[in-house]
């Protein structure tokens, strides 16, 4: 209940107001792939990257920002034999991924510097991760066809936000921006994504 109150005082005392939506690729790497995951990186195609945020100004450099995003990743393929001469991968084939974010981050933009306007933001989110099934088709000498299902299921857990952008176009009351972000929990899991987008000063 704390933590609300602090939250409205916070976004009473705001200075500006802006709405951001964006679109782009997000990249799941193997670059702190440990033996439970990243999954993504290996068997999935880099993802189409959907979100919006919302800019609350607290002053004339800094904004903090809520925001939620959704990426969808296609199926790419998986090739690698048993490793027993008896039998042999035929075919797999792959459900769609999808991954859902949600957090806060605070976003630092030098209000002095004009257009092109560079602008840096940190900070935390939850992410959910719907892995779809796999299954494998395999021949065996002795008995034939025959297939297996690997089930990955859901998957939670916290990431800490980084992210680096430029306002490059001013349209009205739009500005055109394009933006990079990394997403990680430090473990086993790190997202790149490259996005580009509008904002809609309100």
């Amino acid at each position: 209940m704390k933590f609300f109150i602090f939250l409205s005082l916070i976004l009473s005392y705001n200075t500006y107001a802006q709405f951001n939506m964006y679109t782009g690729i997000t990249f799941p790497t193997n670059a702190l792939e440990s033996t439970n995951s990243n999954y993504l990186f290996r068997l999935w195609q880099p993802g189409m990257n959907l979100g919006i945020n919302y800019d609350y100004g607290l002053s004339d450099d800094f904004a903090i920002s809520p925001y939620l995003e959704y990426s969808y990743y296609i199926f790419d393929s998986y090739d690698s034999q048993p490793g027993i001469p008896e039998i042999r991968l035929v075919s797999s084939n792959g459900e769609n991924s999808q991954i859902f974010r949600m957090g806060v981050f605070i976003k630092y933009s030098p209000s002095m510097s004009p257009l092109p306007q560079g602008y840096f933001i940190t900070g935390f989110g939850y992410t959910l991760e719907k892995i779809g099934k796999i299954k494998f088709n395999y021949y065996d000498i002795n008995r034939g066809e025959f297939s297996t299902v690997q089930e990955f299921g859901d998957r939670s857990y916290f990431v800490h936000i980084l992210g680096i952008g430029s306002r490059v176009i001013q349209l009205n009351n739009f500005q055109i921006f394009i933006e990079v972000r990394s997403y990680s929990n430090y473990q086993d899991v790190l997202h790149i994504s490259t996005n580009a987008g509008f904002i809609y000063n309100l």
